[in-house]
């Protein structure tokens, strides 16, 4: 991930009405008016939604998220959504070395782990 850049990315719920009116949300994304919490923060969650236009950069920040617990001791995995319809989760680990180890040994475990499951827009192209 040597070509990342750290954006400090701020993350918070939708609001009532942002959910039911997305054109909302595309008012508030430039302004300051907008806050929310950090990686961190969010990964103190049991599971999470990023939703974001199209190449906004969701698949960089969470690959790179993956790599950083990793990296820390922490089981994280990234797995592309549409690679799903064409393998299981262990022959996709099995394409880099010692991943579907890896996979397999936090599954028979009972650590905490992270899963980053990427994308709908993606998968819409694909399907």
């Amino acid at each position: 991930m040597e070509n990342y850049i750290e954006l400090d990315r701020r993350f918070r719920d939708l609001t009532d009405q942002e959910r039911e009116d997305p054109e909302f949300l595309t008012v508030l994304s430039g302004s300051d008016v907008v806050s929310g919490i950090g990686w961190n923060d969010l990964l103190k969650s049991e599971r999470v939604l990023l939703l974001a236009e199209a190449g906004s950069g969701k698949t960089w920040e969470m690959k790179y998220q993956a790599k950083r617990l990793t990296a820390e001791g922490t089981a994280a995995f990234f797995i592309p959504i549409e690679a799903l319809d064409k393998e299981s989760v262990l022959d996709y680990f099995a394409t880099e070395p010692g991943e579907a180890e890896r996979f397999s040994s936090w599954l028979s475990g009972n650590g905490i782990g992270w899963l980053f499951l990427d994308s709908v827009d993606e998968l819409k192209l694909v399907n």
